[in-house]
């Protein structure tokens, strides 16, 4: 796979186990570099820990690593997290609507849905864990001596 096919995220090995390895991830909003960041307050950094299945041999806690993921596997992510409950948000209240309901009931109506389309997303988090793969690789550190 070539290297522009992939998204890759950098992050610290925080677990290894004999068939995984978990690194940390810490994820920036775009405005995370920007020199105002503290006083607009719209700048945002969370940690996210991603497990990657794989030997976990080749790694230790610690260790500077990169975590990729195919852009299918992204687009298919987007897909089932924003796209689809997006839709069906959009779908229910509008349905709701045309049938006559008042608009706290198309509301309550369309979160009952999302949950819904959640818990089922949550019950089949193993099948969709084998669509979506990530793979861990070492940070090439190289060292410029003059």
């Amino acid at each position: 796979m070539e290297h522009n096919e992939r998204i890759g995220h950098e992050g610290v090995v925080q677990k290894v186990t004999k068939q995984s390895v978990t690194v940390l991830i810490t994820s920036r909003s775009a405005c995370a570099g920007c020199h105002a960041k503290s006083a607009c307050g719209l700048s945002e950094s969370a940690d996210k820990l991603v497990e990657v299945r794989e030997e976990g041999n080749r790694f230790q806690p610690g260790e500077r690593v990169t975590v990729y993921a195919t852009k299918g596997n992204a687009l298919y992510a987007v897909l089932f997290a924003y796209v689809i409950p997006s839709l069906l948000l959009a779908g229910t209240i509008w349905a709701m609507g045309a049938a006559g309901s008042r608009e706290v009931i198309a509301a309550v109506a369309s979160l009952s849905v999302l949950t819904l389309y959640y818990i089922v997303l949550y019950l089949n988090r193993e099948k969709m864990g084998k669509k979506i793969r990530f793979t861990v690789e070492k940070q090439n550190i190289q060292s410029n001596s003059l």
